[in-house]
C-alpha cells in the first residue's frame, strides 16, 4: 500500500532531495539497511500526478532508483525461483559449487541471482546453442560474497565482483558484462556473424538491447512490484516514450538489414547479417521481458513492429527455447 524508493547514493543533496519531496509525503521514515537507506511513503491510487511529480524528481537524481531498488525486487522474488536451477541444467544451490572451481571441459557456466532479469539472456543463449550449462542462481545480495575477490581472492571467477558472469570449461574463462558474455558465446557456439563488420553491429546492436532494458523493463517491473496494477500503469507512462523510440529503432535496423538481401523472407530478417546471433536471442529476452511484466503488451508490438514480431517468433518456435520457458516461472 505504499512506495518504497531505496538510495544507494546517500549525502546532503540526496537528503536535500528527500526534504523537498515533503510537500507530497505525508511521513518519511528512515531505516537503516547494511550501506542502503529506505525511505517509505504511502501513495494511494488516487494520487496519480503526486506520483509523477515523484518519479521525475527520482529520474533527475540519477543513481536514486537504479540498483538499489533492485535489492527490494530480487530479495522479494527470489523465493519463486528457489530450486529452479535443478530443472535448468544445473545445481538445486550456488553453495554446491565452489567459487574458485571451473566447470568440466566441454560445460558452460552461468552465475547469476535467482531471477530472470538480465543475466537471462545468457541462460537463453546457451539453449538456444543446445549446450548444456550449470545454472548457478545467487541468493540477493549474500549469495554473491562467496565469489566476489574480497573472499575468493584472484581466483574470483568475477571480473568486476558483479554477476551476471559466464564461465566456459574447456578454457576456464570467465566473462563479465552481459554484453561481453553474450558474445563470447556467441562466437564460440556459432550465435555471432563471421566478419568483424556484421559483428560489430551485432555487439551495438546488443549494447542497445541493454538500453532498452534498463529503460522499459525496470521501471515496468518495479512499479508493477512495489504498487501492484497502478505501479505498473506509473511505470508505462514513465517509459511509454523510451518503448517507442526502443522498438522503431529496432524495427527500422531489421528493415534496413532486410533490404541489404539479409531477409529469409518477407518479414524475417536479423539484426546483424543473414543468420540469427547473439544480439537477436538479447532482444528477443528484451522483449519478452517486457511483455512478462504486462506493462506493453504483445498485441500492441504484433500491430506496430511487424519485423521485430517475425524475429521475436522465429527465436520463440525454436523447440529448444520453447521447453527452456515452459519450465521456467513466469517473470512476474
Amino acid at each position: 500500500q505504499g512506495l518504497t524508493f531505496v538510495s544507494a547514493q546517500v549525502g546532503k543533496s540526496f537528503f536535500a532531495r528527500v526534504h523537498a519531496f515533503n510537500d507530497m509525503i505525508p511521513a518519511v521514515c528512515l531505516k537503516s539497511l547494511s550501506h542502503v537507506s529506505v525511505f517509505a511513503h504511502p501513495v494511494h491510487a488516487s494520487s496519480t500526478g503526486s506520483a509523477k511529480r515523484l518519479l521525475q524528481q527520482m529520474h533527475s537524481s540519477g543513481p536514486l532508483v537504479a540498483g538499489a531498488l533492485s535489492y527490494i525486487c530480487v530479495s522479494r522474488r527470489k523465493s519463486a525461483w528457489r530450486g529452479r536451477a535443478a530443472v535448468l541444467n544445473g545445481p538445486d544451490s550456488a553453495t554446491t559449487v565452489n567459487p574458485k572451481s571451473r566447470p568440466p571441459s566441454g560445460n558452460w557456466r552461468v552465475i547469476y541471482f535467482d531471477a530472470p532479469n538480465r543475466g537471462e539472456c545468457l541462460r537463453l543463449l546457451l539453449t538456444v546453442a543446445e549446450q548444456p550449462f550449470e545454472d548457478i542462481r545467487l541468493s540477493f545480495p549474500k549469495g554473491l560474497s562467496p565469489f566476489k575477490s574480497s573472499e575468493a581472492g584472484d581466483s574470483s571467477p568475477l571480473p568486476f565482483n558483479q554477476v551476471p558472469v559466464v564461465q566456459e570449461g574447456s578454457t576456464g574463462v570467465s566473462v563479465g558484462q552481459t554484453v561481453a558474455a553474450a558474445q563470447y558465446i556467441g562466437i564460440k557456439c556459432g550465435l555471432a556473424p563471421e566478419t568483424p563488420e556484421e559483428l560489430c553491429r551485432a555487439n551495438s546492436a546488443a549494447l542497445g538491447v541493454q538500453e532498452f532494458y534498463g529503460k522499459v523493463f525496470y521501471p515496468t517491473f518495479i512499479g508493477r512490484f512495489l504498487l501492484g496494477e497502478f505501479g505498473l500503469s506509473v511505470g508505462k507512462w514513465w517509459s511509454k516514450g523510451s518503448y517507442k523510440t526502443y522498438m522503431d529503432n529496432f524495427e527500422r535496423w531489421l528493415r534496413v538489414n532486410a533490404s541489404d538481401d539479409n531477409a529469409m523472407d518477407n518479414d524475417l530478417a536479423f539484426l546483424a547479417g543473414s543468420k540469427l546471433s547473439f544480439a537477436d536471442v538479447c532482444l528477443f529476452d528484451a522483449v519478452e521481458a517486457i511483455e512478462g511484466v504486462g506493462g506493453f503488451s504483445e498485441s500492441l508490438r504484433q500491430d506496430s513492429y511487424p519485423r521485430v514480431t517475425a524475429l521475436f517468433d522465429y527465436v520463440y518456435t525454436l523447440p529448444q527455447v520453447k521447453q527452456y520457458l515452459e519450465s521456467r516461472p513466469p517473470r512476474f
